[in-house]
């Protein structure tokens, strides 16, 4: 199997700019980067957000990772807050 980084894959427009506008994304794959606004507490520097759609609410997986020390975290997204 090929080691490929996953964030190289995601077009640079999918970057997701403020994790509170989950609502407003279509259902796909987003960057969350150092720079993306309102993490949730836990949620470290870098990853991929997974959003997926039920009617008109959001529902989202967010992968992220601490490259200081490969430590990896996942946070869900449903009924309108981070859990």
């Amino acid at each position: 199997m090929r080691n490929t980084n996953l964030l190289n894959l995601l077009e640079s427009n999918r970057d997701i700019l403020d994790l509170n506008d989950i609502n407003g994304l279509s259902a796909g794959a987003y960057v969350i980067s150092k720079t993306s606004q309102n993490k949730p507490d836990g949620m470290l520097e870098a990853g991929i957000l997974l959003v997926f759609k039920r009617g008109t609410a959001s529902i989202g997986m967010a992968i992220t990772y601490n490259s200081e020390n490969t430590n990896a975290h996942l946070n869900i997204f449903g009924g309108n807050t981070w859990g």
